[in-house]
C-alpha cells in the first residue's frame, strides 16, 4: 500500500517506469495467488477427479513398483510414465496435454506441476479480463483510493507488523518447529526444504530489520523489501509443497 501511494504513474522517467512495471507485476503475482485458490477449490467443490496409474522405477535397485495416483483438477500434465485409469472430459480434453519430465523427482510430481500450470493459467486469464474491463495498470487504479493515506504511517504500520510477526515466527517457525521435528523424525534439523525456506525466512526478516533499524532504511526501501519479504513467505507455505519433493509435502496444497 506504500507503494501503491508513492509511486508516481504519471512520470515518465526510467526510474518511474521501472516502479510502475515492478509493481504492477506485485499486483500481477497476487492475482495468480488468487487464481491458485479459485482453481485448486473451484475444482474440488466441483468434484473433479482423474486417476492415473504411475510406474516407478528405482535406479539404485532397478526395481519397478506400480502405484495410483488421483488429479483433483483437469490433468494438464500427467505423471511421467503412467497410464490413464479415468478422467472426465474437461472444455474437450479428454487426454492429458503432456506428461511429467522425469527430472521432476518425488511421489506427486507431475500433479503438482499440474496445479502450478493451472494456478497461472487461472491467473493470467483473471488479470487478463480485469484488465479488459478496467482498461489500465491495476497498480494505477487503485492507486486514488490510497491518496488520504499518509505515506509515513503505511511505512510505519509495515515495519510494526513484521517487528511484531519476527519474534513470533522465530518462536513458532523455528524453535518450536525444531522440537516438534524431534518428536516426529528424530532428529531437530535435517534440511528439508520447508526446514530450509523457514531459515531463509527467518534470515531475510533479520536483514530487513538490520538495515531498517542501522541503516535507516525506510520509505520505498523498506517496502520493497517487504515486498520481496511476503514472496519469500508465500513460496515457503506454498511454492514449496507445490515444487520441491520434501518431508512437509503432505502438507495442504497439491
Amino acid at each position: 500500500m506504500h507503494l501503491l501511494r508513492t509511486v508516481n504513474f504519471s512520470g515518465t522517467t526510467k526510474s518511474d517506469r521501472r516502479e510502475q512495471r515492478w509493481l504492477e507485476l506485485c499486483l500481477f503475482g497476487i492475482v495468480v495467488l488468487l487464481g491458485f485458490i479459485i482453481s485448486v477449490y473451484g475444482f474440488r467443490v466441483g468434484g473433479y477427479q482423474a486417476e492415473f496409474q504411475q510406474t516407478i522405477v528405482d535406479a539404485d535397485t532397478e526395481t519397478s513398483r506400480v502405484q495410483q495416483v488421483e488429479y483433483f483438477m483437469p490433468p494438464i500434465v500427467a505423471p511421467y510414465q503412467s497410464e490413464t485409469q479415468s478422467m472426465h472430459s474437461f472444455l474437450g480434453m479428454k487426454e492429458p496435454l503432456f506428461e511429467a519430465p522425469s527430472w521432476m523427482h518425488g511421489v506427486n510430481a507431475g500433479r503438482k506441476l499440474n496445479t502450478v500450470i493451472w494456478s497461472i493459467v487461472s491467473g493470467l486469464i483473471l488479470y487478463g479480463v480485469m484488465r479488459l474491463i478496467l482498461r489500465k495498470p491495476l497498480a494505477k487504479l487503485i492507486q486514488p483510493a490510497l491518496n488520504k493515506l499518509d505515506p509515513d504511517d503505511l511505512d510505519e504500520i509495515s515495519y510494526r507488523a513484521i517487528a511484531i510477526g519476527f519474534p513470533i515466527f522465530t518462536l513458532g517457525g523455528l524453535i518450536f518447529a525444531m522440537i516438534w521435528a524431534e518428536i516426529a523424525w528424530g532428529r531437530f534439523w535435517g534440511w528439508d526444504p520447508k526446514e530450509v525456506w523457514a531459515l531463509i525466512t527467518w534470515l531475510f526478516y533479520s536483514v530487513y530489520l538490520h538495515l531498517r533499524l542501522s541503516r535507516g532504511w525506510q520509505g520505498k526501501y523498506s517496502s520493497w523489501l517487504a515486498v520481496i519479504g511476503f514472496i519469500v513467505v508465500m513460496f515457503t507455505l506454498v511454492g514449496v509443497n507445490l515444487i520441491i519433493a520434501g518431508l512437509h509435502s503432505y502438507a495442504g496444497t497439491d
